[in-house]
């Protein structure tokens, strides 16, 4: 759509559903769906320059993974546990790395799904994958950094030296950035039902389902506070952090501005 206007500029049926957010640059814009495929396409016309096809084990998770687009570069995760470099002038691979193993006899013991946003920061690309596997990717070459042992639904978040992580277990992990050493981690959560994970510059903030937000401290992860409003009871709290202003909205649409102290 024209920023300007709200005039529609073109418009492309994609191959397949499409679950997470497109990715656009000065040029492209790219799209993930859910049969495996990324798709770029002229920013101005919407003509497919070109795509790239994944090979799709025979049972994935219902979602994917949110690729990162660069001005040459492009990063995706796929259901078949690898992520992947592509160039942004023609779709070939520049490198791939494999994040998760297929293991196990059943085919849900072998879901190995990168349904997660990938996160750049730097040199460095953070990815959660199924089955218990956090992993720090060089993007120059696709070498493997490190890898932790957490599952997450989640997009890790890094911060300073810091990479946050929310667990599928409600606890909050901070691991080092260069060397993947965990710095601390609070298990007072677990099981909340905790969504999303804000940062500022000295507090980590989560909000649970039961409509508390959770004031922790980044150094250590300690919990020093906690704010309770009825409009955020339920699960899925969309929130936003700016400066030290938090902007919260729940289920029921209404909107709560905080202020950290």
């Amino acid at each position: 759509l024209d920023s300007q206007t709200g005039e529609q500029l073109w418009r492309i049926s994609t191959s397949s559903e499409v679950l997470s957010i497109p990715q656009a640059n000065d040029q492209l814009v790219l799209v993930q769906s859910i049969d495996g495929r990324v798709s770029a396409y002229e920013r101005q016309t919407g003509e497919l320059r070109w795509s790239f096809n994944s090979d799709l084990p025979s049972l994935t998770l219902r979602g994917t993974s949110t690729p990162v687009l660069t001005h040459n570069l492009s990063y995706a995760g796929f259901a078949n546990g690898k992520l992947v470099a592509l160039d942004n002038n023609n779709g070939a691979v520049v490198w791939e790395q494999r994040i998760s193993l297929p293991q196990g006899r059943s085919e849900i013991d072998r879901l190995v799904d990168i349904d997660g946003p990938l996160k750049l920061d730097g040199q460095l690309l953070f990815i959660n994958s199924y089955q218990n596997r956090l992993a720090a990717v060089n993007v120059l070459n696709g070498e493997l950094v490190w890898q932790q042992p957490v599952s997450s639904r989640q997009a890790p978040l890094p911060f300073d030296n810091q990479v946050l992580v929310l667990g599928q277990d409600d606890q909050v992990r901070s691991y080092d950035k260069s060397s993947g050493d965990l710095l601390w981690h609070n298990d007072n959560l677990t099981w909340r039902g905790l969504s999303g994970l804000l940062v500022s510059k000295d507090a980590v903030i989560v909000t649970d389902r039961s409509g508390y937000s959770h004031i922790l401290t980044l150094n250590t992860g300690k919990l020093v506070g906690r704010y309770y409003n009825s409009s955020l009871v339920g699960t899925g709290i969309n929130a936003l952090q700016y400066d030290k202003q938090l902007y919260l909205q729940s289920q029921t649409g209404k909107l709560i501005n905080l202020t950290l102290d």
